[in-house]
């Protein structure tokens, strides 16, 4: 028996409540109508945050994860047995997969400083990244100074152990953060989050689809990529110039962000929600891996000469 007021509401709309008359039934029904539109709005309110906090996850924990084992493989024996060591105490089994950890912890108030420092906002106007105002502030206020910041830190033997683990994997996490080119990008759209593009018939912002989309558009070898296999494979690859691995991180952020202009210029227009090609994730997917490839042989450099 529906005796509540809204038991009433779905059983006149529903047609099993038998105490409605047709003047009745046709308030309820448009009430009815507003109480699933109102819940429905709630709803996509809902889903809408949950896919603007995933797509603040720089690359996705499979970019990171890659980077990172790129580092591992890329580091001597005695090296990988530290980062190795380092994972284990943090209570994850691989170093690649503890770069995930300054994600992970997004959602605890007391490291909640460190939520600036996954990225870098550029003014519009601006050619040169070094014009940020976050640029020579300390303690660091962005991803650029903060690479520099948790490299000493993980050094500083005066410093616990807990301390040192912790900024080795901050650090980890930001060398790639830095090469993820809306990492590096217009503050007024927060890289990417807010502008809204049309992809393959799906509604998504443009954050979202370089942090993870597109790392999943080619398989390797048929397979759909894990943080090994595209690992492995980018490893595989010729190593970039020891010239270009040594460049000073300002340079990261300053090609990072050259990669940006180059992506908004390609979407430019009247349309707010612009339609992208079907063919754009094979066009970029080269990019994306390039700049993985070269953080983990950015980060493999700074751990060896910790």
């Amino acid at each position: 028996m529906l005796h509540s007021s809204k038991g009433i509401l779905f059983g006149c709309v529903l047609g099993l409540y038998d105490g409605c008359n047709k003047r009745e039934g046709l308030a309820i029904n448009l009430q009815m109508r507003r109480i699933i539109a109102i819940s429905l709005l709630k709803l996509l309110v809902i889903v809408g945050s949950l896919i603007m906090a995933s797509s603040a996850y720089s690359w996705g924990s499979l970019g990171h994860q890659v980077v990172c084992d790129i580092a591992w493989r890329s580091s001597a024996p005695a090296v990988q047995r530290q980062l190795a060591s380092v994972a284990k105490r943090m209570g994850y089994k691989t170093f690649a997969e503890s770069c995930t950890w300054a994600d992970k912890i997004k959602s605890q108030s007391r490291y909640d400083s460190l939520k600036p420092l996954h990225y870098m906002n550029i003014d519009r106007r601006d050619a040169h990244v070094r014009s940020a105002a976050c640029v020579s502030r300390q303690p660091p206020q962005c991803v650029l100074p903060a690479i520099q910041y948790y490299l000493d830190e993980a050094k500083n033997t005066a410093l616990s152990q807990k301390q040192r683990d912790k900024a080795l994997l901050l650090l980890g996490h930001f060398v790639a953060d830095i090469h993820q080119p809306l990492h590096v990008s217009y503050k007024d759209d927060r890289g990417g989050t807010r502008k809204m593009v049309v992809y393959q018939g799906k509604l998504m912002n443009l954050h979202r689809l370089w942090d993870t989309q597109l790392l999943y558009c080619q398989g390797i070898n048929g397979k759909r990529p894990t943080w090994r296999r595209l690992g492995a494979e980018l490893f595989n690859r010729p190593q970039p110039s020891l010239e270009k691995i040594k460049l000073p991180a300002i340079e990261w952020a300053q090609e990072s962000f050259e990669i940006t202009k180059a992506i908004y210029q390609e979407i430019n227009g009247g349309n707010k929600k612009p339609l992208l090609a079907n063919d754009y994730c094979e066009r970029h997917y080269p990019v994306a891996l390039s700049q993985l490839r070269l953080a983990g042989s950015r980060l493999a450099a700074l751990l060896a000469d910790d």
